[in-house]
């Protein structure tokens, strides 16, 4: 049963039910173990003392990195932090940053309502998931493990790109689920460059370059290879179309702003699709229009009268 009181204009919440919530962790590997640590890292009192990550275990409670108060506490940030839904963690952190996995996480003891999500006395890790693409920048292949960094922090990687943990050892480190997921990747420079977006952007540039093109050209066209340009505009437009469905469907497998961005994609290329329909119409009724492509050519005018016969 849980017990619901205000301090500080703040609800809290006091009992053994527990809450779930939403995270990012970050995975470190010390001395060949894999525990869970905070996306940012914390100072110690004062901030004299260099940075470092909070390390915690799959079932922990919160101590504060500043002070020696009770965790969570009003007017503090210390207190293992969340959100109530999965939707609300980009517009709360920002978007993902590449090597941040997705924590399912049990809040219990004291949970105090933040301004962006809640900070709990006790959290216990229900399941982790990491990128289900490697995350070295360029690669889109599957990740078949994690790889370190120079710093021990863990990301999802490829066998290529240096995959030498499995995440059935994560799992047994963690001591929880661990699993994949498609999240969107980022860095600190903004989301990691993307085949399919890269693929949309090209597409709509050259097929809008080309409408821009075609429109002034298609009078020429018309009246000297109708039937071609009938054939051009209605093969752009079957090219539009196909990638308008190929970035709707990564964008339904994709996250956050990624998914954001495929989408305008998508968009973007339903709108030149119908560009290029409308063209095709317009020649196509021009040509209907004259008679269409190697109609005979009409008679030639009447010559003057010849000279009457004496």
């Amino acid at each position: 049963m849980n017990d619901e009181t205000s301090l500080d204009g703040l609800e809290v919440v006091v009992g053994t039910d527990p809450l779930t919530g939403w995270r990012w962790v970050r995975t470190l590997r010390i001395d060949d173990r894999i525990f869970c640590a905070s996306i940012i890292d914390h100072r110690g009192p004062g901030g004299a003392t260099a940075a470092y990550p909070v390390v915690f275990a799959p079932e922990a409670t919160a101590r504060c990195q500043s002070s020696d108060h009770d965790a969570p506490a009003p007017g503090c940030k210390c207190g293992f932090w969340s959100v109530p839904d999965r939707s609300m963690l980009d517009a709360a952190v920002g978007p993902r940053r590449a090597g941040w996995a997705l924590a399912r996480v049990e809040l219990a003891g004291t949970v105090i309502e933040a301004e962006r999500g809640m900070r709990a006395s006790r959290q216990r890790i229900l399941r982790v998931a990491f990128a289900d693409r490697c995350e070295d920048p360029g690669c889109i292949e599957r990740s078949d493990g994690l790889a370190p960094d120079g710093h021990g922090f863990l990301r999802a990687a490829c066998a290529a790109h240096g995959a030498t943990v499995g995440f059935a050892d994560a799992a047994g480190d963690l001591r929880t689920e661990v699993g994949t997921a498609p999240l969107a990747a980022g860095d600190r420079a903004g989301p990691r460059p993307d085949l399919g977006d890269g693929i949309g952007a090209a597409f709509t540039l050259v097929l809008g370059a080309a409408l821009f093109v075609a429109f002034p050209a298609g009078r020429v066209l018309s009246e000297q290879h109708a039937a071609g340009a009938v054939v051009g505009f209605a093969a752009a437009g079957l090219a539009a179309a196909v990638t308008a469905l190929y970035l709707r469907a990564r964008s339904s497998m994709a996250d956050g702003r990624r998914r954001r961005n495929l989408r305008i994609w998508s968009l973007a290329m339903a709108v030149v699709t119908l560009g290029v329909t409308l063209a095709a119409g317009v020649v196509s009724g021009r040509l209907s229009a004259e008679g269409g492509p190697g109609a005979p050519a009409p008679p030639p005018a009447a010559t003057a009268a010849t000279a009457g016969s004496g």
